[in-house]
């Protein structure tokens, strides 16, 4: 059940990088702070359902993942584009991290959520 709502975590934050570049397109803002909560809340529900914290930890690399990489194809970037004028507190301790390279951080996440998902989900 676990990697079920993997999956069901996987496509929402697809549809929900599609959902954005139609916002940006419309002109309209994103309020990062209601939709981050929006997506915490949702998997701890599912981690709730399947007594499994590492799915939250899961869900959490997969948002950086699969959001990112979604969001950038969407708007029609390389997989790896990191917007420096972002409003998005995640985005920027990234870019203060890594100096916005994506291609540092999206594999090392990757590695992790493939470990997690081996040893502990």
């Amino acid at each position: 059940m676990t990697y079920l709502f993997e999956i069901l975590l996987l496509i929402a934050n697809i549809a929900m990088a599609e959902y954005h570049v139609y916002l940006f397109r419309q002109g309209k803002k994103v309020k990062h702070g209601w939709w981050g909560m929006a997506y915490v809340t949702f998997a701890g529900l599912l981690s709730l359902l399947t007594h499994s914290w590492w799915l939250v930890a899961a869900s959490l690399l997969l948002r950086k993942l699969a959001f990112d990489i979604a969001l950038n194809l969407f708007e029609g970037f390389k997989w790896n584009r990191v917007s420096y004028e972002t409003t998005s507190i995640i985005d920027k301790l990234h870019n203060k991290l890594f100096g916005g390279r994506a291609e540092i951080y999206e594999p090392i996440y990757f590695v992790i959520l493939v470990l997690i998902n081996i040893f502990w989900i």
